[in-house]
């Protein structure tokens, strides 16, 4: 008896299902646009083409099938068989041009598509799409196609033609750089916006127009398409005759003070114009300054200058300040030079003119500076601008000031508030001893006394004269 072999283990794979196929579009189509035929997914296909890959687009007409693997290698049953139709499509279609393809607005161009007996209709891609002739007219910047049709409904597209259009500049508008009336011997230079050209109607070709005479004027301009524009508006130049020299004449000197003036008339016409740009016949001037007038006549020339007129404004003393100085004084100061000053209390003149004076009377008192100048041999007198200070005596002095108090120098200084004659000065100790005396003639300003005599302590100053006795203590302290 035999002994039994070793187990064979056998699989059987399983073969694919039936594949499909789909499409992507109709089975009945144009060469130019194919159909997609998509299998169901495996690991293999082949096709009756002899394709392999899942799906194809068929270039011929004909029957499509395929079968498939799986991963084991075992092929599927054949699939159902597609029928596909492929029309060919017409060539394509060149267009023409008549003319150029690039122009200025306004001009056009014919571009017609070749013929083919297989064309049964034509298509442009203008708005609408509504052009359906072999020829359009263009006048509009584009690319243009034409899309042709056989009779089985397949379409050919041309290559696209370029139109350009340039624009035509702007109507040019002439500026003049003045007037375009002017007198005879005048000029006016007419000129307008950039352009790559010009063509004046006097056959110049610049920009600007060097015009001396009457006339009418336009202009085209070219841009750098060589396109051109509409003629510009017409620009009159009307030339007419100038007035006379004027003539000038002043109402007062021309050498005044800063804060006064002098009226300058010119010859009489029609406008004036001075040289500080003032346009009246007469004008008014408070300034140093050579002065000349231009006149213009009805026909709006101008005249040459006249003859100038020197002005010299003298100038004003600075304005003082006021301050009270002491008890009973006023001063002024101010820089600069001057010939002393005027003071007025109440409005009415003092005698007095330098820059400290007494307030012997409470109320408003002003000043001013002056300065005396020569002018044509005779004194010309400036004036400052006037300052006013209240002054009120204070009822505590009593007619006298005594200052510094306390007193730590040398000098005290006493003041009284009128003027005194014969005046005597008397200093007493605490006891009532004197201990200083002195006698002044006139007492009309500030007056010191030297104490350098006196020891720390309170003293009793006094002054008398015939009409006036007044003390005041005094604290020195060193």
């Amino acid at each position: 008896m035999s002994l039994y072999s070793e187990e064979i283990l056998i699989k059987v794979n399983p073969n694919p299902a039936k594949p499909s196929i789909s499409a992507n579009a109709p089975l009945t189509y144009c060469d130019n646009n194919l159909t997609t035929l998509t299998a169901t997914k495996a690991t293999k296909y082949l096709w009756s083409s002899g394709e392999t890959t899942q799906s194809i687009k068929p270039g011929i007409s004909g029957n499509y099938g395929l079968t498939v693997e799986n991963d084991f290698g075992c092929k599927s049953p054949q699939s159902d068989i597609l029928t596909v139709k492929v029309n060919l499509s017409p060539n394509i279609p060149a267009i023409k041009a008549d003319g150029l393809l690039e122009f200025c607005d306004g001009n056009k161009v014919e571009l017609t598509a070749s013929s083919d007996p297989a064309y049964k209709s034509y298509l442009w891609n203008t708005a609408g799409g509504s052009a359906v002739t072999p020829k359009i007219v263009v006048q509009k910047t584009g690319t243009y196609v034409v899309s042709v049709k056989n009779e089985v409904g397949c379409s050919a597209e041309s290559v696209p033609v370029s139109v350009k259009v340039n624009a035509l500049p702007q109507k040019p508008v002439i500026s003049a750089n003045g007037n375009t009336t002017f007198c005879d011997g005048g000029q006016v230079t007419l000129s307008v916006a950039n352009a790559q050209k010009y063509t004046w109607n006097t056959n110049a070709s610049s920009q600007t127009l060097l015009v001396k005479n009457s006339g009418k004027f336009a202009v085209i301009v070219t841009n750098e398409f060589g396109c051109n524009s509409l003629p510009s508006d017409t620009l009159s130049v009307t030339v007419n005759p100038n007035p006379a020299k004027p003539s000038v004449s002043a109402q007062s000197s021309t050498t005044f003070c800063a804060d006064s003036k002098v009226t300058l008339t010119s010859s009489t016409e029609f406008g004036y114009r001075w040289s500080n740009g003032e346009t009246s016949q007469s004008v008014d001037l408070n300034k140093t300054g050579m002065f000349t007038v231009k006149v213009i006549n009805q026909f709006n020339c101008i005249s040459v200058s006249s003859d100038v007129i020197a002005t010299r404004a003298l100038d004003l003393p600075e304005t003082p300040t006021v301050s009270k100085t002491g008890v009973f004084n006023l001063e002024a100061n101010s820089f600069g030079l001057g010939d002393g000053y005027e003071w007025k209390l109440a409005g009415k003149l003092i005698a007095d003119t330098a820059s400290i004076i007494k307030a012997s009377s409470n109320g408003n008192y002003s000043v001013r500076k002056k300065k005396v100048y020569v002018v044509n041999q005779a004194n010309m007198v400036c004036y400052s601008a006037s300052v006013e200070r209240t002054f009120k005596a204070e009822e505590a002095y009593n007619g006298l000031g005594v200052y510094p108090n306390p007193v730590s120098g040398d000098k005290l200084f006493i003041e009284t508030q009128y003027n005194l004659e014969n005046a005597t000065v008397t200093i007493y100790d605490r006891m009532g001893a004197p201990i200083f005396t002195g006698n002044i003639t006139l007492l009309d300003g500030r007056y010191y006394i030297n104490i350098n005599t006196l020891n720390d302590g309170l003293y009793l100053l006094r002054v008398s004269s015939s009409n006036f006795d007044s003390s005041k203590w005094v604290s020195v302290k060193r």
